[in-house]
């Protein structure tokens, strides 16, 4: 089976790779609750937490250069995961102008999609998912967002939404994988949507 690629910038203005598989964690991120479908909460809460990670990774890129030179820091005890002390000190750092300036709830947000195995810690792998995640789920949004001439979540849903029925499913789950595939391919997809309201 061949693998697709698609090159583009992410917005730490460094060349990233996404593959078909990339598009589905895109899908997958957005699609909480299951039968792969698309809720208008799934997909406002997917571009609320998009925008929140994405501010805290160019801070956090900005200021620290690299995952692994943050997460080096961090790790005090060199243990290759932030436990609770250490997590203390990034949610300090989060909440700072170096990481985002953001509240403690948007921050306990933030560091809870960190901990992508959900054990209450933060292994390197988990960390560095993150970083690359957010670079793929952040230029998704920036996708759609060209798309849709800058709607606001809602309004993209709604055009996405072809039956009206207020969920995406089927066809319109496959016009939003062929359109987040074509744009980060360099296509156009997506062309049974209609213009945004």
């Amino acid at each position: 089976t061949e693998v697709r690629s698609y090159e583009f910038t992410n917005i730490a203005n460094d060349t990233y790779v996404a593959s078909d598989s990339q598009v589905s964690t895109v899908v997958g991120t957005i699609d909480t609750q299951p039968p792969n479908s698309i809720t208008l909460d799934e997909f406002t809460a997917w571009d609320e937490l998009i925008t929140l990670n994405s501010r805290v990774h160019t801070a956090l890129t900005t200021t620290y250069g690299s995952s692994g030179t943050l997460f080096a820091e961090l790790d005090v005890d060199n243990s290759g995961s932030l436990e609770s002390a250490e997590k203390d000190v990034l949610k300090t750092i989060i909440q700072s102008p170096a990481g985002g300036s953001l509240n403690e709830a948007q921050t306990t947000q933030v560091v809870d999609d960190m901990d992508r195995s959900s054990f209450g810690v933060i292994a390197f792998t988990d960390f560095s998912m993150w970083f690359a995640a957010t670079t793929v789920n952040s230029n998704a949004q920036e996708l759609l967002g060209d798309r849709y001439e800058g709607e606001d979540a809602a309004s993209i849903f709604a055009a996405m939404d072809t039956d009206g029925n207020g969920v995406l499913e089927g066809a319109e789950m496959d016009q939003l994988a062929a359109l987040l595939a074509a744009g980060m391919g360099g296509g156009t997809g997506g062309e049974g949507w209609a213009a945004p309201p």
